[in-house]
Parts: structure tokens; C-alpha cells; sequence
């Protein structure tokens, strides 16, 4: 009886002190969450991070946006979006432990830098109401070496888009990668409308090392016309693909 009293003590004493453990990493992690992010990030978004899930958010304006100017790396992200001005945002948010992780910002960007040549991606389209595939092509034409990094021209086809012709630049350390991508043509929806032009649909990611959490801050962003009679229809295929896009290739790295 007494060896019974003592393992149940001891149980819950273990029990116990896994709870407080748990706690005060999920504070932890919050509370660096705060450094780099505003109240737009929600606690309900917080806890979708904390359970491994990915946070995609479709912005109005910049103003609604939750990554914090003060952050050094989120600030390098939302320099992208201080040259234009776009009218459709997709910002996204994802946190790894940094335990098992330590190697990073290798994973990224073989992720980022071995893009297939062709993959279909099945999502289900909220516009549409049913299961769909998001056919994508890459060609990389050109690579020029950087010191910290690499400067790259490639081409992406994505329906309903069509070509989309990109200048993308990324900046490497042993805890950070940044990834930046422009277009450098006009692109052309379902090929009867141009509806971004050059150099007005970017995307940037930053993959940052953080004290509890490593910590992937971006987004993908377009300048197009507000045509009330397709807005909507745009809206959806930036918004749906670039989760279908981020969720694809974030499965990697899980």
C-alpha cells in the first residue's frame, strides 16, 4: 500500500511539473511572438502555431497586417511592400521547435532552391467549392553567385496566371535565410486581362532564428486593378494559391 501512495505521489508529481514545463514554454513562445508580432496575429492564430499549423491571412492594406516594423527580419519583409502599393495581400505565418531543427536554414533553402521543374499541388478551392489541382512549372535561366547568397531569374507557370517571369534574390546567415521574389513581366489573367504589371507582384519570406522557436514571416502581394467584377474571382486565386504554394513545400520541413 505504502510503495502504491509513494508511485502515485511520484506520478503526479511528474505530472505536475510536465504541466508547469508546458506552461511556461507556451508563455515563452508567446511571448516572443510579441517581439515580432502585433495584435492582428490573434491568440487564436497563436494557438494554430503552436499546434504546428500554418497561419495564412488575407490582408486588406498593409495596415492589417501583424508582422512588427521593430523586428529586424519581419522588417526585412516588409520592406518589400514600401516600394508599392498593393491591393491584395496573403501573409503567412509558421513556427518550428529549435530542437531537432538545427539545420535549418539548410532545409529552407534546398526547399526554396530545388523547386521542381513541374508539381501539381491539390488544394480545395473555397471560390469554386470543390477539390482542385494547382499545376505549376519552373524553369531556373540564370544564377549569379553572391556572397551571402544568390541572385536568380526564373520563370513560374501558374493557371490562371499564366507566365510569370521573376527576379529573385536571397540573403543567407547561420540563423536566418530571406527570400525575395519579383515579377519582371505583366501578368495576364486566364490570358484575356492583364492584371498585375511588371514589377507589382512580389513575394518574400523570411526564415529567422528566434530564442525558443524558429520563426517563418511573409507574404505574397499583388498591385492589380480593382475590377469589381473579377476582384473577387483574383482575390481568391492569390489568396487559395499562395497556401496551396506555402503548403506544398512547408511539408518538408515538418
Amino acid at each position: 500500500m505504502l510503495s502504491s501512495r509513494v508511485y502515485q505521489k511520484k506520478r503526479l508529481i511528474a505530472v505536475l511539473t510536465l504541466s508547469v514545463c508546458m506552461l511556461l514554454g507556451s508563455h515563452a513562445s508567446n511571448d516572443e511572438l510579441s517581439q515580432h508580432f502585433n495584435s492582428n496575429l490573434t491568440d487564436s492564430d497563436k494557438a494554430s502555431l503552436a499546434s504546428g499549423e500554418m497561419v495564412i491571412r488575407a490582408c486588406s492594406s498593409e495596415k492589417n497586417l501583424s508582422g512588427q516594423e521593430g523586428s529586424r527580419y519581419v522588417k526585412s519583409v516588409l520592406n518589400d511592400l514600401s516600394s508599392f502599393k498593393p491591393n491584395y495581400i496573403a501573409e503567412v505565418v509558421k513556427t518550428y521547435p529549435l530542437a531537432g531543427n538545427e539545420d535549418m536554414v539548410s532545409k529552407f533553402e534546398s526547399m526554396l532552391m530545388n523547386i521542381p521543374a513541374r508539381a501539381s499541388i491539390p488544394y480545395y478551392s473555397n471560390q469554386n467549392k470543390k477539390q482542385a489541382t494547382l499545376d505549376l512549372t519552373y524553369k531556373n535561366l540564370s544564377a549569379i553567385p553572391k556572397a551571402d547568397g544568390v541572385s536568380l531569374h526564373s520563370d513560374f507557370t501558374l493557371a490562371p496566371f499564366g507566365l510569370i517571369s521573376t527576379d529573385i534574390t536571397t540573403e543567407k546567415t547561420y540563423k536566418s535565410y530571406i527570400y525575395h521574389l519579383v515579377n519582371t513581366n505583366k501578368i495576364r489573367y486566364k490570358d484575356f486581362i492583364t492584371c498585375v504589371g511588371k514589377n507589382n507582384m512580389k513575394l518574400s519570406l523570411a526564415l529567422f532564428k528566434g530564442e525558443d522557436l524558429w520563426i517563418v514571416y511573409g507574404f505574397v502581394a499583388a498591385n492589380a486593378p480593382s475590377i469589381f467584377f473579377i476582384r473577387h474571382m483574383v482575390e481568391a486565386a492569390i489568396v487559395e494559391r499562395a497556401q496551396a504554394f506555402c503548403l506544398y513545400f512547408f511539408k518538408q520541413l515538418d
